[in-house]
């Protein structure tokens, strides 16, 4: 079992390089630019979703309970087919909560 500490670095380090993934992937179009456009935006908001979800728990939310409900997002999506850009966003999440709480 990690101590809280090297969980804490660990997530640090994560949205570090989700922030950095994020940055490239946008290209410095600010993302509700990016977002409106064809299939490059899809792929920044897989990277932003990933961003966004580790946000969430750095900011005190527990990891378990926000990818549960980040994964009921994504399967609300999938099954209502919201749209690329969200199932995108929402696949980011889940999988950044993943590799957060594996």
């Amino acid at each position: 079992m990690t101590s809280h500490g090297s969980n804490d670095i660990r997530l640090a380090r994560m949205l570090e390089v989700a922030e950095a993934d994020l940055n490239a992937a946008a290209g410095g179009t600010p993302l509700c630019k990016v977002s409106m456009t064809g299939t490059t935006g899809q792929s920044v908001k897989y990277f932003e979703g990933r961003w966004a979800a580790l946000r969430e728990v750095a900011r005190g939310a527990d990891p378990v309970e926000c990818f549960r409900r980040w994964r009921e997002d994504y399967e609300r999506h999938v099954s209502q087919d919201s749209g690329a850009a969200w199932v995108h966003y929402c696949a980011g999440g889940v999988d950044a909560l993943f590799e957060l709480v594996d």
